[in-house]
């Protein structure tokens, strides 16, 4: 019953409801980006939609209409005669009652009706593969046109849950690197376990009552402890006795970094050479040179100061009660209401925005969606809105040399904003931390940037990939789409320029013509009634890139997500904290460095970042004895030879690898 449930919530939740009557098939194969198949079966609809498409759904009453409505609603009659109608009692997998096993046996004694065999999900699709060879293929993305504002609401969740995975992830990389210095793995599997569980539907999403929300936080915390306590015994093994600092650097992809040292923090040099250094608030801030991703650095006392390098980032208030923020790649001018006016590329003498427009417009519209409060957002939303213009001060917070800063406060209705507009010197990436006392109900809050590009299609980035949907709305499945899911960035890009808008705990984006938006604030009162009131904390960033070049977009949405983490150290054990394995391969991107779950070596997850086919040349760790290639759940495994100390295979289109490391 969990199985079938859960593969049918998975499979609706992707079925357009304004597109059922189209579908080229109710049974099909079901093809994703990188050319796996998944053989599903669609919830189809009788035209007779009263308000919600479901006479079949994901917890049957066995009543006529649905399961007579199942077999009319086939549009493959011809080639598929069996059908899967998932019953039972209650939402989210109930079981069968004595009524619905009744009601399942009179439908064998009823002339023309369809007969109703108790079965599982599993004996149905064998069934189908048996009888069924020739189906149609359905290719890419199945929007769901409905529940959209689960992609924002309750928005304290959605950062929990982003901080807690950027959190495993780093735990599960220092671990791995322990573990070259001879270190047992620690077992995060009861973190793991209990960030899944957060993740139902109706968790994440924020669409429970309050009570769940009280015991989330709580399993929020027991993650946040477990994982810390494997970063701590980690740490320990892979600092050097004259140790001042280690920095781990849980990036994916190569990049500058900088690190925030503790108040007070003296010089500190990495292999000798000094690194620059800026006093600030709240401690120390220090940039690093382009170096590994996915290792730890050392960082030592002393060296002689950082020789200057012409670079710095620079902010200053201008006459007319704007300002102005700078580096050697971008310059930021802010108008008198706080907004930019003018971002403009250095790189490449180019505007960034739309002619005579702001951007980080911040939008307020009213949200009272039709029936589920806390799920949707509907599609006239924008009839009633405003922009946020008022000002309460803008002042220059920092000034260089590797970060300048502003800081913006707006009142609004009963609530309060505090926003401070960042620029590093190195980096066109212009980011907006946020910090929002929020104390409306029926609210949404969005940032709107519109940019100078021109192209009828914008990418958003997935899981392990990436996905393209339209900017225009030129037809009713365009239009259905003024709400999409995605992780950590969106981009717009034409023949040699584009322009992202990343994030760091968001999930609803939309797009339309030239103007990218990102949903921040929902603020439902269904079926809670505190969500959304309080402190919120996020951070997005807007980020010019000359080229076409997604490269650029995913390495600074990592490095945003997954920031340097730094740890005073007075370690023992002297060891290398290089990388477990390197990538001479420009699109394969490493997401994942973990310890095997049966703690026989490390495994590495990565895949095929640019739509390509390639070939693949790995550089693993000296003390990596051999390699292997694994599934998912790390059970079967195919050697792959280490010649000259390298390993080489081909990866396909945006194709998902698993590699284990035997020390």
């Amino acid at each position: 019953l969990m199985v079938q449930a859960g593969l049918r919530w998975f499979v609706t939740n992707k079925l357009s409801w304004n597109q059922y009557n189209r579908m080229p098939a109710s049974t099909t194969w079901w093809e994703g980006i990188d050319g796996s198949r998944v053989l599903a079966q669609f919830l189809t609809t009788p035209r007779e939609v009263r308000h919600l498409p479901f006479p079949t759904n994901y917890k049957s009453d066995l009543s006529a209409e649905e399961v007579v409505g199942t077999w009319t609603g086939n549009s493959v009659k011809d080639r598929v005669r069996d059908l899967l109608i998932a019953y039972g009692y209650g939402d989210g997998g109930g079981g069968p009652t004595a009524d619905l096993i009744r009601k399942a046996r009179a439908y064998g004694a009823m002339p023309g009706a369809p007969r109703v065999v108790p079965s599982t999900a599993r004996r149905f699709f064998e069934t189908l593969e048996e009888k069924s060879p020739e189906l149609p293929i359905w290719r890419g993305e199945l929007y769901l046109e409905g529940h959209r504002g689960v992609l924002t609401g309750n928005g304290w969740i959605k950062r929990a849950n982003r901080k807690a995975e950027a959190l495993l992830h780093d735990a599960e990389l220092a671990v791995s690197l322990a573990m070259f210095a001879g270190r047992e793995p620690d077992d995060l599997t009861e973190a793991w376990r209990l960030l899944c569980t957060l993740q139902f539907h109706d968790i994440l999403t924020g669409t429970s009552i309050p009570e769940v929300f009280d015991d989330a936080a709580r399993d929020f915390d027991r993650i946040a402890a477990l994982a810390e306590a494997a970063l701590s015994g980690a740490v320990g093994a892979l600092a050097p006795p004259d140790a001042e600092f280690l920095v781990l650097d849980g990036a994916p992809l190569p990049g500058a970094r900088f690190a925030l040292l503790p108040p007070g923090a003296g010089p500190v040099a990495e292999n000798g050479v000094s690194l620059p250094r800026q006093t600030v608030e709240d401690g120390v801030l220090v940039e690093l040179p382009e170096g590994a991703p996915l290792s730890a650095r050392i960082l030592k006392e002393g060296g002689p100061p950082a020789e200057p390098d012409g670079r710095r980032a620079s902010a200053r208030m201008t006459g007319d009660g704007g300002a102005v923020l700078e580096n050697e790649l971008v310059r930021v001018v802010l108008g008198g209401h706080g907004m930019p006016t003018s971002v403009f590329d250095k790189r490449c003498g180019r505007e960034v925005l739309k002619e005579g427009e702001c951007c980080n417009r911040l939008e307020l519209f009213e949200d009272r969606p039709i029936s589920w409060d806390a799920w949707d957002i509907d599609i006239f939303f924008e009839d009633r809105g405003e922009v946020i213009t008022e000002l309460e001060g803008m002042r220059v917070i920092e000034d260089g040399p590797l970060r300048a800063v502003v800081e913006l406060a707006r009142p609004f209705r009963e609530s309060r904003l505090v926003q401070s507009v960042v620029l590093r010197r190195g980096s066109a990436r212009i980011d907006f931390e946020t910090e929002v006392d929020w104390r409306e109900t029926h609210l949404l809050l969005k940032a709107a940037f519109p940019v100078s590009i021109r192209t009828s299609r914008a990418e958003f980035d997935i899981q392990w990939g990436r996905i393209d949907r339209p900017t225009h709305r030129n037809t009713g499945w365009d239009a259905a789409q003024f709400e999409v899911p995605a992780q950590k960035w969106a981009d717009l890009s034409e023949g040699d320029y584009g322009v992202a808008l990343l994030n760091d705990c968001k999930y609803g984006y939309d797009v339309l013509g030239d103007v990218l938006r990102l949903s921040l604030v929902k603020s439902a009162t269904m079926p809670d009634s505190t969500a959304d009131q309080g402190r919120h904390l996020f951070t997005y960033s807007l980020l010019p890139h000359p080229g076409n070049a997604l490269d650029v977009v995913r390495a600074e949405a990592g490095a945003l997500n997954l920031p340097p983490r730094v740890f005073r150290v007075s370690g023992t054990w002297a060891s290398d904290p290089s990388p477990p394995v390197s990538v001479e391969s420009g699109g394969c991107v490493i997401e994942t460095v973990k310890p095997a779950e049966d703690g026989e070596g490390v495994v590495v997850r990565l895949f095929e970042s640019r739509n390509a086919k390639e070939r693949v040349v790995l550089v693993p760790h000296p003390a990596v004895k051999s390699v292997e290639r694994c599934g998912l759940l790390e059970t079967e495994s195919v050697p792959l030879p280490i010649e000259d100390g390298r390993v080489s295979f081909h990866l396909r289109n945006y194709e998902i690898v698993s590699l284990r490391l035997r020390l």
